[in-house]
């Protein structure tokens, strides 16, 4: 189709066009030029084309024969100014949607931090105590026990290398939170999203071994992991496309 000219600031229509008629020829407008205001000129006077005219999207009409110069820019400028308040308006309350999201956020990211914080710090430190356990165990598996006490000690060591792994594991989930509420105090503008180096291979392994207890019920997970560049992104956010 040939290339339109550029959007006009107003639309004059005439109803008993050649090659369109009535209401349609409104529609037709706000197909090809959505957004833009709309005048119509019409023989006709009567309430009810009024109505019909402006439930069809135009802003005002006008009879043809019964205006001047004057009436016909007045008309046209407020039917642009209309359409304008309109958007605005749009604007507004989209604005204010945002503003509402934005302050639900603040508060869900302010009713889990702290908990959240906690729990990563015990943790961590949950983690730090299992390495003081695996050292004490290496210790002891260096001196001659009896027999009873060596197989208590190889139970053991096989209970604490589990236990390392679900803490692992829990570890990874809280940190995860911690970037969620991370991004929720971004979004509602607490605090700026922070970019760092990411290694994507990284992330795939933590976020299988996030899920692995979930997925390994319902289906067989396969990894086939290659050499890639790290990226830079906010912390968190590939582990949320991958999840």
């Amino acid at each position: 189709s040939p290339e339109m000219d550029p959007k006009p600031d107003v639309v004059l229509l005439d109803l008993a066009l050649p090659d369109a008629q009535g209401l349609d020829t409104i529609r037709g407008i706000q197909l090809r030029l959505p957004g833009t205001p709309v005048v119509v000129l019409t023989a006709e006077s009567s309430s009810e084309l009024a109505l019909d005219v402006v439930r069809g999207g135009a802003q005002d009409y006008l009879v043809k024969g019964e205006f001047n110069v004057d009436t016909l820019l007045r008309t046209m400028r407020y039917a642009i100014e209309r359409v304008q308040g309109e958007q605005l308006k749009r604007q507004l309350l989209q604005a204010d949607r945002l503003a509402a999201i934005g302050r639900l956020a603040a508060g869900v990211a302010h009713e889990i931090s702290n908990p959240a914080t906690f729990v990563q710090a015990s943790t961590h430190l949950v983690l730090r105590e299992f390495d003081r356990l695996d050292r004490a165990l290496a210790e002891l598996q260096g001196h001659e026990l009896p027999a009873e006490a060596t197989m208590a000690l190889e139970r053991a060591r096989e209970a604490t290398t589990e236990l390392r792994r679900l803490a692992d594991q829990s570890a990874a989930g809280v940190d995860r939170i911690c970037a969620v509420v991370q991004d929720l105090r971004g979004y509602a503008r607490l605090e700026p999203a922070k970019v760092r180096l990411i290694h994507p291979n990284d992330v795939v392994n933590d976020v299988c071994n996030l899920v692995a207890n979930v997925v390994r019920h319902k289906a067989h997970l396969t990894k086939d992991l290659r050499p890639v560049p790290p990226v830079a992104l906010p912390r968190g956010r590939l582990d949320q496309i991958l999840t």
